[in-house]
Order: structure tokens, then sequence, then C-alpha cells
């Protein structure tokens, strides 16, 4: 009984960041309420306080979920066989987009200029590790595979990885307009080759096709 009691729990709480999840990107996280999540899932205030203490407590489980999401497809894809590094890269690019999402990414970027310090408690609070672990379990080995595969040429491939992490990320691909792209398509395959060794156009085939699927998802869901 106490099994499932447990398994309840969980569902309800995995309930709970789903909604918050689509009202924070809806809303906004400040204009989203305690009150707005509870009514969206059906449950009453007291269940939301007994599965979380804040609504910043929440925030930090969404975060969580997302990154951990991202962790679990891209170590996989780190792992497959007969696939080139250029491709993985691409291939995490994509595990990134689908699990997190250019609004979500675009959202947090926008949070940590809104209030940095809340967002850096979330990020120590939900696992200190947990970005460092994307780096250094996924992009990490796909750096060495290139290198193996004389794709890349560096000397600090474990530093060039989450230097390529954050050109994955932190771009804001999701407000460029359409003539701003092949400059931006330019800069960052400036810096990735720079970064990795490679030759840059192959970097700009590959930031010219994460550009474009950036730009076709932001565009369809308008």
């Amino acid at each position: 009984m106490s099994s499932v009691r447990a398994k309840r729990a969980d569902t309800r709480r995995q309930e709970i960041v789903v909604a918050a999840t689509h009202l924070f990107l809806d809303k906004g996280y400040e204009e989203t309420r305690i009150i707005d999540i509870v009514k969206k899932v059906g449950i009453a205030k007291g269940t939301f306080y007994h599965h979380f203490q804040s609504k910043e407590d929440l925030l930090g489980e969404v975060i969580s979920n997302t990154i951990g999401r991202i962790l679990n497809t891209g170590s996989d894809i780190a792992m497959m066989e007969g696939v080139n590094a250029i491709d993985k890269i691409w291939m995490v690019h994509t595990s990134i987009m689908s699990q997190a999402g250019s609004q979500f990414l675009g959202w947090l970027r926008q949070m940590m200029f809104i209030d940095p310090g809340m967002i850096a408690r979330i990020m120590v609070s939900i696992h200190p590790n947990q970005i460092d672990m994307i780096t250094s379990s996924v992009l990490t080995p796909i750096v060495f595979q290139g290198i193996e595969e004389e794709l890349f040429h560096t000397e600090y491939p474990k530093e060039s990885a989450h230097a390529m992490f954050h050109l994955i990320i932190d771009h804001p691909l999701w407000s460029i307009g359409p003539e701003e792209v092949q400059e931006k398509v330019r800069m960052l395959a400036y810096m990735a080759s720079n970064i990795l060794g490679a030759r840059q156009e192959v970097m700009s085939e590959l930031f010219q096709k994460m550009i474009d699927d950036n730009l076709s998802t932001v565009n369809g869901a308008i």
C-alpha cells in the first residue's frame, strides 16, 4: 500500500512540474502564481506545499528535470557507434532543443538577467555538478572522438568541450532576425573552429544547420 501511495505522490509531483513548465513559458515566472498552478493541476494548495516549499523550489525541479533529460539522451549519443563527432554535436543540439526547447532556453536566459541570484541558488541546489556532467559525460567524449578522427585538433579537449556547450546554448538564437543569420553563422563557426581546431567551413555548415533548425522551431511555435 505504501508503494502505491508513493507512486501516486510521484505522479502528482510530476503533474505539478509539467503544469508549471507550461505556465512559466506562457505567462512568465513572475506572473505565474501558485494558485494558477494548483488550478491547472486540479489540486488543493496544501497538496502543492506537500511537494514543494515554494515556487522557487518548483522552478528548481523544472530546470533539474530538463537538464537530466538532456544528460540522459546526450550520454546515449556520445556512446553511439558509426557516427562521427560532427554529427554527434548536431545530435546533441537537436536533443537540447527537443528536451528543453528554444523558448525554454530563451526564457531561462532572460531570468538570469532579471534575477541572477535566484537562478544561481537554484543551479547550486539542484545539483552542483549537473551542468559539468553534460560536458564531461557528453561533449568531452565527443571531442576526444573528433581528435581521433582528425576532425579536431586541440590540446585541451575538456576545456574545448565546456566552451562548445556554452556556444550551443548561450547564444540568443531565439531572438535573431533573418538578416542576422549569416553573420551569426560566421561568428559561431569562427569561434568553434578556433576552440576545436576544426575546419571553419565544417563548423559553418554545422552552425547553419543549428540556426536553421532553431528558427524553424521558433517560427513553428508562432
